[in-house]
């Protein structure tokens, strides 16, 4: 292999990776803002909902028709959840940095850091 072509390889590759960060990025965004909306609309922010699974069953039957596979009643029940899983999260991560001595624990916070902001960089 010559060295145009390790460089090409190189190129699409990274396009690849990129892309791939992209809408993972993108697709998670969309799920948290739909269980947002869903927590929002049905639930008025509370963590459990009075109303059970009737209300996400005609919402996944719509959504369904309109939008195709990946609606679910358990993929909306996911949706919602993941927004409260990364509320909790940021929460926990406040009261860690609030109460960590900083110069001991800077690279646990930095790391965690990073998963925080990857995870929530559209929010």
């Amino acid at each position: 292999m010559n060295s145009l072509s390790q460089k090409i390889i190189l190129l699409v590759e990274q396009a690849q990776s990129f892309v791939s960060r992209v809408t993972n990025t993108a697709i998670v965004s969309t799920n948290f803002r739909i269980g947002q909306m869903i927590v929002e609309e049905y639930q008025q922010g509370d963590n459990k909902a009075s109303y059970g699974k009737s209300v996400l069953k005609s919402l996944s039957s719509q959504l369904t028709d309109k939008l195709g596979k990946g609606y679910s009643v358990d993929n909306l029940e996911n949706m919602r959840n993941l927004q409260f899983s990364i509320y909790l999260f940021r929460e926990q991560f406040s009261d860690f940095v609030s109460t960590t001595n900083f110069r001991d624990n800077f690279s646990e916070i930095r790391n965690t850091s990073f998963v925080l902001e990857s995870l929530c960089i559209a929010f």
